[in-house]
């Protein structure tokens, strides 16, 4: 958990960098499909995240405690078996 907490902090810290999410909405009672997602923004006070989902017509962006998060990352994928993670993209430019 700290290691996705202090990487995903890192990441959304910089201007450019974002974060993907492979997670279960289920897990945050959102339905029985797992999605890839990215990630908007980080409070450290409230240590929730914000998911910009990619269906937002029907789940708009919302927060959720990293704890919840974590375990829905946390699940194993029906398709592959193979368990959901989370992706780090970091800009290269200065």
């Amino acid at each position: 958990m700290t290691t996705a907490r202090a990487a995903i902090e890192r990441n959304l810290s910089h201007q450019g960098d974002f974060v993907l999410v492979n997670y279960q909405r289920e897990v945050l009672g959102q339905g029985r499909v797992g999605l890839i997602s990215p990630l908007a923004a980080y409070d450290r006070e409230s240590d929730r995240v914000l998911i910009l989902d990619t269906a937002a017509h029907k789940y708009p962006p919302t927060w959720v405690p990293l704890t919840s998060l974590v375990s829905a990352i946390s699940t194993t994928d029906g398709a592959t078996g193979k368990t959901r993670g989370f992706l780090e993209v970091a800009s290269t430019a200065d």
